[in-house]
């Protein structure tokens, strides 16, 4: 398999702060020789942002323009985009670099990331990317970045979440948005409550980009995260639900993000995400 790790080391704008210095760090850890062990063609590429900029909006699109330009690229070499980055605004990037009428995405994350400007309880821009991607906010920088038209709610799956805003569970309420909270996996077991759901998902889509916020699991495995939550996926969890995904679906990129060393704990984090690599790229060569 041909692999380009692409690193995004940003938070909300700003080169290598906060979990910005999480794609780095990964990579100080041999990440590249992990994934090069397995028989993998590994090519790395670090993204710049064209300019600094203070204004939040502009320095998310300087950041996800190039991105989105490297993404369409790898995937016509025939390489997987494989990318580390420090927020999920990273997705913004990623489905700009994709097909959104053929594209779906798998959200692991503890949050849902759907509020907009109207429902956020805390004006956290980080909290919306996936309701800009859906064109419910910021419909200027969604266009900027290349995600035209938005990726409809119906190809999207949310797995592992467990902490939503009220504005966010009311949405969900009445949206398409397939979701498979933490709490019914731990119940039922990966198979049972993510194979009706997995089946229902893939009448509307058979390529997905696989979106991974480490703090979608339990904190044993990753603390090292900025918004941490108790009830997340262990990492046997995750690798059941992502060999389950990968057999019904062509994943056609992959994120891993929201990893901030300087909250780590004896690189339990770090250890956790460079294992989530190359299980997800054991994974891709099996099926």
């Amino acid at each position: 398999m041909k692999i380009n790790l692409i690193l995004v080391p940003y938070h909300l704008g700003r080169e290598n702060d906060d979990m910005g210095k999480g794609p780095l760090r990964y990579l100080q850890a041999g990440a590249d020789k992990k994934l090069a062990s397995l028989k993998n063609e590994v090519d790395i590429k670090k993204i710049r942002s064209a300019s600094h900029s203070k204004e939040i909006l502009d320095a998310i699109a300087r950041v996800s323009l190039p991105l989105a330009q490297n993404v369409k690229k790898t995937i016509r070499e025939g390489k997987l985009p494989f990318v580390l980055a420090g927020n999920c605004n990273v997705c913004l990037g990623m489905l700009g670099g994709l097909d959104t009428t053929k594209t779906g995405i798998i959200w692991f994350d503890a949050h849902g990331d759907i509020n907009t400007p109207e429902t956020t309880l805390s004006n956290y821009f980080d909290g919306m990317p996936l309701a800009i991607a859906h064109g419910r906010c910021y419909k200027s920088l969604r266009k900027k970045i290349g995600i035209e038209p938005p990726l409809p709610e119906a190809h999207t799956l949310m797995v592992g979440l467990r902490d939503l805003d009220p504005g966010e569970t009311k949405h969900l309420k009445t949206s398409p948005i397939t979701t498979i909270p933490a709490e019914k996996i731990k119940k039922l077991g990966v198979v049972r409550a993510m194979e009706a759901k997995i089946k229902k998902f893939s009448k509307h889509v058979k390529s997905v980009y696989l979106h991974i916020d480490v703090d979608v699991m339990d904190l044993k495995e990753a603390p090292a995260v900025n918004f941490p939550c108790p009830g997340g996926l262990t990492m046997k969890e995750m690798t059941e639900a992502i060999l389950l995904i990968a057999k019904n679906f062509h994943i056609t990129a992959v994120a891993l993000t929201n990893y901030n060393p300087e909250k780590e704990i004896h690189n339990k984090t770090l250890k956790t995400g460079l294992k989530l690599m190359t299980t997800i790229a054991k994974i891709l060569q099996s099926v």
